[in-house]
């Protein structure tokens, strides 16, 4: 009988010992960062190899490419793509892509067609400047990453938006009664 409860107890702690290594090896599997050149990741770009230090944020997720050119035709890409989003109507301009304050009817310039808004005259003199110098530079200055998130929006997300306000709203107005 001893031997039988010895026999469990062993059994017993080198269960728990064996469950308890899974899951450190589980927990560190959850931090490991991507090694993208690990899994035969290629680049959409130019179809090589890719570099784990050469990447863009897309879609909530990183693209790996091979080589910084890459990188950059990705992003002018993107910026392009978004152009033509806001110039079919499919994307809203809602705040000043420089900024992200408020539209000020009158502070609109054009870049590459489309009529892009502006918070103030120096957000304006900004956006001249950079068309006169540059066209293409101008779309993916304001179509592309940052600016484009924070100033343009699908119209699914302007009315999301305004339901969000509008029940912030009624909540308060119950709440001061």
């Amino acid at each position: 009988m001893f031997r039988n409860a010895a026999l469990i107890a062993v059994l017993c702690v080198g269960t728990m010992v064996v469950a308890q290594d899974g899951a450190k090896k589980k927990n560190k599997q959850k931090g490991k960062k991507i090694d993208a050149a690990s899994m035969n990741a290629v680049c959409p770009m130019s179809g090589g190899k890719v570099d784990n230090t050469k990447f863009a944020n897309f879609g909530g997720g990183k693209v790996y490419f091979c080589c910084d050119k890459c990188v950059t035709n990705f992003n002018t890409m993107k910026a392009k793509m978004n152009h033509q989003l806001v110039q079919t109507g499919q994307l809203k301009q809602v705040a000043c892509p420089i900024s992200g304050h408020d539209l000020v009817e009158g502070n609109e310039v054009e870049v590459a067609g489309v009529k892009v808004g502006f918070c103030c005259e120096n957000c304006k003199g900004a956006a001249e400047k950079l068309v006169a110098k540059d066209k293409d530079a101008a779309v993916l200055a304001y179509f592309n990453g940052k600016h484009q998130f924070k100033s343009f929006k699908t119209q699914r997300q302007i009315n999301q938006q305004i339901r969000r306000d509008a029940g912030k709203k009624e909540k308060k107005s119950e709440a001061g009664r």
